[in-house]
């Protein structure tokens, strides 16, 4: 009864940050010094690749971490002998951060529903994670995109322009050229 009851508290939980309006609280982060603070967070089995100097970006942080939780949590369910690898990187408008696994990756039948609320292949998933990520993201107006990693596994790209603090409205980045594997720029 426990177990069942944890899992109804998180599913609504998950229902009610999907459903909540979204407070974004942005300060200007240094990526570098914010990723190896995610690092120290959630866990050792992540290797950081990051370029020390990169320009500041405005974001909520706490808002930022809970995507890049999630995208750990899935790349470690997917993958879980494999090292997970954050990358962080300019790209010039956008700061872009990528988590990559080396799991199966993607199933052909859940590619165009990934983020559809309440949809999963996991037992005991909400099917709210990805769906919450893509909305806070989108909040930030950025994109949130995942595609096959060459060589298996998943690569999960959140995309952040780099906005003034001030910013209320702009749209989210169409699509930018697609890093090569072993680009780290």
């Amino acid at each position: 009864i426990q177990k069942e009851v944890a899992h109804l508290d998180h599913t609504m939980q998950g229902f009610l940050d999907y459903a909540r309006p979204s407070n974004l609280k942005r300060a200007m982060v240094e990526p570098a010094e914010f990723l190896k603070a995610v690092v120290r967070l959630l866990g050792d089995d992540i290797e950081l690749i990051v370029a020390d100097e990169l320009p500041t970006i405005a974001l909520d942080s706490d808002r930022i971490l809970q995507v890049l939780r999630n995208l750990v949590r899935n790349a470690r369910e997917a993958a879980p002998e494999e090292k997970i690898e954050l990358l962080g990187n300019d790209r010039g408008d956008y700061f872009v951060m990528e988590v990559r696994d080396r799991g199966p990756g993607i199933s052909l039948e859940l590619k165009d529903q990934l983020f559809i609320p309440f949809v999963t292949n996991k037992s005991g998933g909400t099917g709210l994670g990805l769906a919450i990520s893509q909305r806070i993201v989108k909040d930030h107006r950025g994109r949130l995109e995942l595609r096959p990693r060459e060589g298996g596994g998943t690569v999960a790209r959140m995309l952040l322009p780099r906005l003034p603090l001030s910013v209320e409205e702009s749209t989210p980045p169409e699509r930018l050229p697609h890093a090569q594997e072993g680009d780290r720029s």
